[in-house]
């Protein structure tokens, strides 16, 4: 640092910590940032923002920083579990001290330079955290670690927001006034000085940094929703909700997640179930084609009852674990019902958050005894089809325990909420109702 601009500053007694050596980087914070006027004129504001930037790596521990380059160049993390475990919780204490400094409860901008200032070292330590996200993405995936650091994130992330970029208030007529303005009052520098800052890319970066932020905080937030009902993992599911909260966007995330999952409209379940080719395959390919058709039809069905099952299981868990109204939870199976048009007059329900298991139940229901009719019509109208059937009988029902393994297992889950209210749980053995009606025969022929 230039000797000459030490001294210059040397006497100021709110700049004086941080030319020592060993000054601490929040104490700097608190006294810099918090002073209402530490800067009198155009010159020294220039100046004194060269000290900022020079101190912006003592802002962030430089421990912080020294631990983090070297977590990026670990190829193996399996390998190096305690240095990783250590970066991550000196890392985290960084993200939950940067989120207290930030809260506007504990420091006031009181005018648009100080803002400023604040801003430059914002961006820092944006891309700090833009780091540390995807350093937290490595560890989940691999070690199955790092949710509780991402929470911690997205709430400096929203600190960040609501003390940066608030929403826009009717400003404008304050700008427009054409005054006479002191060169050295506040209103000229918020005038004046703070558009050739913002020609500096200042608030631009720092909206940029926010956007990239944000969007991969999200997307490892989805990608728990997708895990946790692969992995029966109901923490994850939390966490992608507390993010989803942290960052305001609970009830647009959520409602994609559902949307998401509605890959089976009742309109490809009429398509799954449509058999009506069955005579013309038997007599034109034979019965072997019509077993290969048949099995292609089963496996169909039962991927899409264990996707609505799937689907099912997020919206109950919602709407047992959530504290949203009760508008918002009935949007909510709405948005799933209103995919699945023949039950979408279920959603007419009066107090939905009471009654959803049993909407649920019926639809759940439905959908299967929808299945066994149409096997069953469809058999009766070829009767190489029941055969086919028949024979194939052991075939089919282990694929439909496999089915229900999966299905019971988010409904253990899902059960673990709604058994507190004694509430009854929507019944996976339904599905060995689809075949119902050809055991008899199946047994009949064993005997």
């Amino acid at each position: 640092m230039d000797q000459d601009l030490i001294n210059q500053f040397s006497t100021n007694k709110t700049l004086k910590p941080l030319l020592s050596t060993n000054f601490s980087s929040t104490d700097f914070i608190k006294q810099t940032l918090q002073t209402n006027s530490v800067f009198s004129t155009l010159n020294e504001l220039s100046k004194g923002k060269e000290i900022v930037e020079e101190c912006l790596e003592q802002v962030i521990s430089k421990e912080y920083i020294d631990l983090f380059k070297r977590l990026l160049s670990i190829q193996n993390l399996e390998n190096t579990n305690s240095e990783v475990q250590k970066g991550v919780n000196l890392l985290s204490q960084g993200m939950s001290d940067i989120s207290n400094l930030l809260n506007t409860e504990h420091l006031e901008l009181t005018n648009s330079i100080e803002k400023s200032k604040r801003l430059i070292m914002v961006i820092e330590i944006l891309e700090i955290l833009q780091n540390f996200v995807e350093q937290i993405r490595k560890l989940s995936k691999q070690m199955g670690k790092g949710t509780r650091e991402l929470v911690l994130v997205s709430i400096t992330l929203k600190e960040i927001e609501r003390s940066f970029f608030p929403k826009k208030q009717k400003e404008e007529k304050e700008k427009t006034e054409k005054t006479e303005i002191d060169l050295n009052s506040v209103q000229y520098y918020e005038q004046s000085v703070l558009p050739d800052l913002s020609s500096l890319n200042i608030m631009k970066n720092g909206k940029q940094w926010i956007r990239k932020l944000r969007l991969n905080i999200l997307k490892q937030a989805d990608i728990f929703v997708r895990e946790s009902l692969e992995e029966n993992e109901e923490s994850k599911l939390e966490t992608a909700f507390t993010i989803y909260n942290n960052l305001g966007v609970f009830q647009e995330r959520v409602k994609k997640q559902i949307a998401a999952r509605s890959v089976y409209s009742s309109e490809k379940i009429e398509t799954a179930l449509n058999m009506s080719n069955v005579n013309q395959i038997i007599n034109t390919q034979g019965e072997r084609e019509l077993t290969k058709f048949l099995w292609g039809r089963i496996v169909l069905l039962m991927e899409i009852i264990y996707s609505q099952f799937s689907q099912i299981w997020l919206i109950n868990h919602i709407l047992s674990t959530t504290h949203e109204t009760n508008g918002n939870q009935r949007s909510l199976l709405e948005i799933y019902l209103s995919n699945n048009s023949s039950y979408s007059s279920f959603s007419n329900q009066n107090n939905t958050e009471k009654n959803v298991n049993q909407i649920l139940y019926v639809f759940w229901k439905s959908l299967v005894n929808k299945v066994k009719d149409r096997l069953t019509r469809a058999s009766n109208q070829a009767p190489q089809l029941q055969l086919v059937i028949i024979q194939n009988y052991p075939k089919l029902i282990t694929l439909v325990h496999d089915t229900l393994e999966k299905i019971n297992a988010l409904a253990e889950i899902q059960g673990s909420s709604l058994k507190k209210k004694k509430e009854p749980l929507v019944d996976s053995k339904l599905l060995l109702l689809c075949f119902s009606s050809f055991e008899n025969l199946y047994l009949s022929q064993q005997n």
